[in-house]
C-alpha cells in the first residue's frame, strides 16, 4: 500500500508520521532519528534567526526555575539564544513527545555550561504569542537538570 502525504509537514506531525511509519513495520522507537533531530535544530536556527526581523518568534518561559538558573549563569536573552544556535545531535536527550500542557510536542535537550547540566525543552509552535500563523520557537525550560539526562547520540569520551 502506497500513501501519498501532501499536506504541509510540521514539527507537530513529525513524531506522528514517524510513529505511524514505525507502527506500521511492527517497531518501536524510544529515540528520534538523527535525521528528525537535525530538521528540528535548523528549523530552530531559522527561527532564531529571523528574531531581529519578526520578534514574536521567539519566546521565553520566564518559569522561578528558568529566572534563577539565567540569574545564576549571568545569562542574557541573546546568551540563551547563543546556547540554542549551538545546540547539536550529542545534546540531544529525548522526544519529540506530546506537549503535557498544550497542543503539539516538545523536545529535550541538556548542556553543561559553567560545569552544571542544564536541561532544556523546546517546542515550536504554528503561532506566536499574538495568534499569527508564523512558526515560533518556544524555550519551556532552560533550568538545571533535577535529575541526570541521558544523551543517546552522546560519543562516549
Amino acid at each position: 500500500m502506497i500513501v501519498l502525504l501532501t499536506s504541509y509537514l510540521s514539527y507537530d506531525n513529525i513524531h506522528l508520521l514517524r510513529h505511524w511509519s514505525q507502527h506500521a513495520q511492527g517497531k518501536t522507537m524510544k529515540h528520534a532519528s538523527t535525521n528528525a533531530i537535525q530538521t528540528f535544530l535548523l528549523q530552530c536556527r531559522q527561527i532564531i534567526a529571523s528574531k531581529d526581523i519578526i520578534p514574536s518568534t521567539f519566546v521565553v518561559i520566564r518559569s522561578e526555575k528558568n529566572k534563577k538558573t539565567m540569574l545564576e549563569l549571568g545569562f542574557t536573552d541573546k546568551q540563551l539564544m547563543a546556547v540554542l544556535e549551538e545546540l547539536t545531535l550529542e545534546d540531544y536527550a529525548e522526544g519529540p513527545r506530546n506537549d503535557r500542557d498544550f497542543r503539539g510536542t516538545v523536545w529535550i535537550f541538556g548542556k553543561c555550561i559553567k560545569n552544571r547540566e542544564v536541561y532544556i525543552k523546546l517546542k515550536i509552535s504554528e503561532m506566536d504569542e499574538q495568534g499569527n500563523e508564523i512558526a515560533t520557537l518556544i524555550c519551556l525550560s532552560f533550568h538545571f537538570s533535577e535529575k541526570p539526562l541521558t544523551y543517546p547520540y552522546k560519543e562516549e569520551e
